[in-house]
This record gives structure tokens, C-alpha cells and sequence, in this order.
């Protein structure tokens, strides 16, 4: 899961990416498989008229992989 910052565009974000949440102050967490689909997503919002700020990880590694480890997922 990344998280995207967005100057503008923020409507065309959730028409696009209608599983995107809106977490506010324009940013949006999308869940990604892997970097490929990632840049495909990332193309695609620029194309669309979205202007972005930031792309990060939701999570850093090490929470992410405490969260496998305990059995957690999303």
C-alpha cells in the first residue's frame, strides 16, 4: 500500500482509482501489488490531469513485516 500526496487532481484520483482512500489534506492510500504497477498507477494519474506531490509506503518495512509476522494482513 502507498500513499500518494496530490497538489491537484484530487477529484480525478477517486474516478480513477476507485478503491483509493481519501485519507484528507490530499492524500490517498492505494494498494499496489509491486513497483511495476505502481508506475503504471502513478502514469496514469499524471495523464489524467493529477498533479503529484509525494508517493511513499503506507507502512515502513519493518511494520509491514511485524504485521506478516503476527499474521496480520492489509
Amino acid at each position: 500500500m502507498y500513499r500518494i500526496a496530490v497538489v491537484s487532481g484530487a477529484a480525478r484520483m477517486q474516478e480513477m482509482f476507485p478503491a483509493a482512500v481519501d485519507v484528507g489534506g490530499g492524500e490517498f492510500e492505494i494498494r499496489i501489488a509491486g513497483v511495476s504497477e505502481l508506475n503504471v498507477a502513478i502514469a496514469r494519474a499524471i495523464a489524467g490531469g493529477v498533479m503529484i506531490a509525494s508517493v511513499v509506503p503506507a507502512r515502513s518495512v519493518l511494520e509491514q513485516q511485524f504485521r506478516e509476522a503476527v499474521g496480520e494482513t492489509g
